[in-house]
C-alpha cells in the first residue's frame, strides 16, 4: 500500500512535503492509471479535473499537471462551488470541508462517469471512487471498486494493489 510520511497536522513533513503537493502528484498518477470509456473521453480530448468548493490545492494542481510531457493528454483544471457547475468533469475532487455536499455531488456525477475523489472519512463507502486518508503519519488511499464499475471506469491493477479496497456502505 502506498504510504508517504506527513508531518504532524498533515501539512508538511520533516522532508518538506506539503500535503496538497503530494495529493496533486498522486492525482496525476490516478489519471494515468484510470481509463474512461472512449465515448466519455475521446483520444484527443482534454481531461477535465474539477475541484469542488474551497480549493486546498492553490496553484499546486497547475504546477503538477503543467509538468506533463508534450505527448500526454492535456488537462483542464476548473474550480466550482455549485454541484450544477461540475458539468462534464472526468475527475471531481471533494475537499474534506465540502463532504456535506456529497449527496448533491453524487446526484450530478452518477450519470456522467466521473472519477469522484475525496479526503473525508467514509467518502468512498458513501459513493466516492477514491478517498485519501491518513494512517498514522502516512497518506494512503482507498478505492471503492463497485463505484468505479458503476461509473464504467477501469482502474489499473497496479493502482488497485496500492489501495485499501472498500465496499458501498449499506
Amino acid at each position: 500500500m502506498l504510504g508517504v510520511s506527513l508531518g504532524i497536522g498533515g501539512e508538511t513533513s520533516s522532508q518538506g512535503v506539503d500535503e496538497y503537493e503530494l495529493k496533486a502528484a498522486i492525482l496525476s498518477k490516478f489519471v494515468k492509471l484510470v481509463s474512461w470509456p472512449e465515448e466519455r473521453l475521446p483520444e484527443k480530448a482534454p481531461l477535465v479535473i474539477v475541484v469542488f468548493g474551497e480549493d486546498p490545492f492553490g496553484k499546486r494542481l497547475e504546477e503538477t499537471f503543467g509538468k506533463r510531457k508534450e505527448e500526454e493528454r492535456k488537462i483542464t483544471i476548473k474550480r466550482v462551488t455549485r454541484p450544477e457547475d461540475i458539468g462534464d468533469a472526468h475527475v471531481v475532487f471533494v475537499p474534506r470541508g465540502e463532504a456535506e455536499h456529497l449527496a448533491e455531488i453524487l446526484a450530478k456525477v452518477r450519470p456522467t462517469g466521473s472519477l469522484l475523489v475525496g479526503e473525508s472519512e467514509g467518502f468512498a463507502a458513501r459513493g466516492g471512487a477514491i478517498n485519501f486518508y491518513a494512517e498514522g503519519d502516512k497518506l494512503r488511499f482507498e478505492i471503492n471498486t463497485e463505484v468505479a464499475k458503476r461509473q464504467k471506469l477501469k482502474i489499473s491493477s497496479d493502482l488497485l494493489k496500492l489501495a485499501r479496497i472498500v465496499k458501498d456502505k449499506e
